[in-house]
């Protein structure tokens, strides 16, 4: 299980007009000796809530889960992951679902 220090939910929206998907965008804070890191998973499956911290739970479609803290204060990324995602937005159809957005999405969240 991964566990970012930071988190975004992209939207894509395919070049072929498909429906659009869901894609988690992770951060890790590095430190005085290490860089910050970044991952994009496999496209979001499904998210659930651990019963006993109310963090969120995502599983990708390869099967990989990564544990967020539920708080818009992690709704980030650091300013060098944050270069990379630029980059990233410019080149493909793709957006950042805002928090507010995402906490009313039909996740099934309980």
């Amino acid at each position: 299980m991964f566990l970012p220090d930071y988190w975004l939910v992209l939207k894509l929206y395919p070049e072929d007009g498909r429906l659009p998907f869901y894609r988690l965008f992770s951060t890790w804070v590095g430190s005085f000796t290490t860089d910050d890191a970044w991952r994009i998973n496999s496209g979001i499956i499904s998210v659930r809530r651990d019963p006993l911290i109310s963090d969120l739970i995502f599983t990708g479609q390869s099967g990989n889960e990564y544990c967020v803290r539920d708080s818009e204060r992690c709704y980030t990324s650091s300013s060098y992951t944050q270069g990379i995602l630029d980059k990233f937005l410019a080149e493909k159809e793709v957006e950042i679902v805002p928090y507010q957005d995402f906490t009313l999405m039909e996740w099934n969240l309980k």
